[in-house]
């Protein structure tokens, strides 16, 4: 296993400047961050005004657990793109030897998310981190992400019954838990380290289970067009889902680059 040994601080930065990992020197850089996506889907069932969409218990998705290329990876339906993460090298594996000292999270609310299942799921599912295949303790909730915590803003969601007029339905909460990319995140005062191939806590990852089971009742019915009303139909199973993108905040520090 090869040594990790950081250069003094320096003063301008606040953090080391250089890490030397087994007769490599890494320097400080912002040149990468590190993002993963994840999806949990609900479980649709009933009928036209009553249904019932569920996240079971105990459903485990892991940020970092896969690179770009794989297949149907961590909830995702399709195989992973940039757009999903920016793993290149191997799951769980940082990018071209780098070392991250870990210094937090932030967990972003994509988009495709629906709003009444986030506001029944963000108090039931654990953040916890995996480093060589041992896991530490739980860090918090998807509440507790970024250090704000909790939701703001409003969205429709598919799960709630349209007017009787037609339309869209009212709003049923919030949307976002900030905005993770201008480093709206939770930060720990003891960092995580995710070190290269070699050199021990190699293979890192974040998971998010669900601790409890997560329901969401609907009344939403069919509706067929007619004069001021818009057509609409009740979700399909696998429509009703949480799209999450998490972020690691630290240092990163990178193989010399000669110009």
């Amino acid at each position: 296993m090869m040594d990790i040994q950081f250069s003094s601080e320096d003063p301008r930065l606040g953090v080391p400047a250089m890490a030397q990992v087994g007769g490599r020197t890494l320097r400080l850089t912002n040149r990468r961050q590190y993002t993963s996506r994840v999806q949990f889907t609900a479980t649709t069932t009933g009928v036209t005004g009553g249904q019932v969409h569920t996240l079971p218990a105990n459903i485990e998705r892991k940020a970092f657990a896969y690179k770009i290329g794989d297949t149907n990876p961590e909830g995702l339906t399709w195989p992973a793109t940039p757009a999903d993460t920016n793993l290149v090298n191997d799951a769980r594996q940082t990018n071209d030897g780098d070392l991250l000292v870990i210094r937090g999270f932030g967990i972003e609310v994509l988009p495709r998310t629906d709003a009444a299942l986030l506001k029944a799921a963000i108090g039931e599912i654990t953040i916890t981190p995996e480093r060589g295949g041992e896991r530490s303790v739980s860090v918090g909730l998807i509440q507790d992400f970024p250090a704000a915590r909790g939701l703001f803003g409003g969205q429709t969601s598919m799960t709630q019954p349209r007017p009787i007029a037609g339309g869209e339905p009212p709003p049923a909460g919030s949307i976002s838990n900030g905005v993770p990319g201008i480093q709206n995140e939770r930060f720990f005062h003891d960092p995580f380290i995710w070190a290269p191939v070699g050199a021990g806590l190699s293979a890192f990852a974040l998971i998010l289970k669900t601790e409890r089971a997560v329901v969401v009742n609907s009344t939403a019915a069919t509706q067929t067009a007619a004069a001021g009303v818009h057509a609409w139909a009740i979700p399909t199973d696998g429509s009703i889902l949480l799209d999450l993108r998490v972020h690691i905040f630290g240092e990163v520090y990178s193989q010399a680059v000669k110009d």
